[in-house]
């Protein structure tokens, strides 16, 4: 099964974003982005979350649906 990490580098990907522009996009660090899609970062604040799943226009409970 896929991780929230998982979920989010593909939505990425489907976007055309670097993981640079995403970063940019959803407020946080190129750096904290990467230990999340990398799994480094198992539990990521729900604040990210959120703002990762507005800069790629899904709803946050994606990441939950998809992963659950």
């Amino acid at each position: 099964m896929a991780g929230v990490g998982d979920v989010i580098k593909q939505n990425r990907e489907l976007c055309g974003f670097s993981r640079k522009k995403l970063a940019e996009l959803s407020g946080i660090s190129d750096s904290e982005l990467m230990k999340i899609e990398n799994g480094e970062r198992k539990t990521p604040s729900w604040k990210n979350l959120c703002e990762i799943a507005k800069a790629l226009n899904i709803s946050p409970i994606e990441f939950m649906i998809k992963t659950g």
